[in-house]
């Protein structure tokens, strides 16, 4: 399990929170992330890091699933 931040972002791109926790891969950390952003109505995206890695961006109009394909998608969208 590798550690991941999540910094959830408004509707005018500002940091407003972050969030750290543990995956098992780049996946999981994406369905983690997208958990947070449905919990909040404020959060619109979250940003997704690995020490000084940034791994992708996840908004919350994309589609919810747990399907590998998507997280690997969602990693290439740059928020």
């Amino acid at each position: 399990m590798q550690q991941y931040r999540s910094y959830f972002l408004n509707a005018a791109s500002r940091i407003i929170g972050m969030a750290t926790f543990r995956a098992a891969d780049v996946p999981a950390a994406f369905i983690e992330a997208r958990r947070q952003l449905v919990d909040h109505d404020y959060r619109v995206a979250a940003e997704l890091w690995r020490d000084d890695d940034y791994i992708g961006c996840v908004m919350r109009s994309d589609p919810q699933t747990n399907e590998a394909v998507s997280a690997e998608r969602l990693a290439s969208v740059r928020c």
